[in-house]
């Protein structure tokens, strides 16, 4: 599951990036399907994961930190859409998405019980 969740969010971003660099309308909207795809995806992965591996007592706790997380991507979006501004929505795009590969694989590093759950 841990392999799967970490795939799926990688393929989300990298997806995000063949989006921002696609110029054909038809394989734009294919390209959106996939990365619609994989961002479903990886928001079950991380929840199975934070399910799995959470004590049945912090269950609730760990949804609410996980809620808060979900949240928190508005903020995300400020910076992304002021990046788009200065630098245009594609460059935005493959900016955000090669951050959330980058951010991706530094956590597959540092925490290998992911990779291995």
């Amino acid at each position: 599951t841990g392999m799967f969740c970490i795939l799926a969010v990688m393929g989300w971003h990298s997806t995000m990036i063949l989006f921002a660099l696609s110029t054909n309308f038809y394989l734009s909207v294919g390209i959106l399907v996939v990365t619609g795809m994989m961002f479903s995806s990886s928001l079950v992965l991380v929840l199975t994961v934070l399910m799995k591996t959470g004590r049945p007592e912090f269950r609730g706790r760990l949804m609410g930190l996980r809620t808060l997380a979900i949240y928190a991507h508005a903020f995300g979006s400020l910076g992304a859409g002021a990046v788009a501004g200065a630098l245009g929505a594609p460059a935005s795009a493959v900016l955000s998405g090669l951050f959330g590969i980058a951010m991706m694989l530094v956590l597959a590093l540092i925490a290998p019980k992911l990779r291995r759950f």
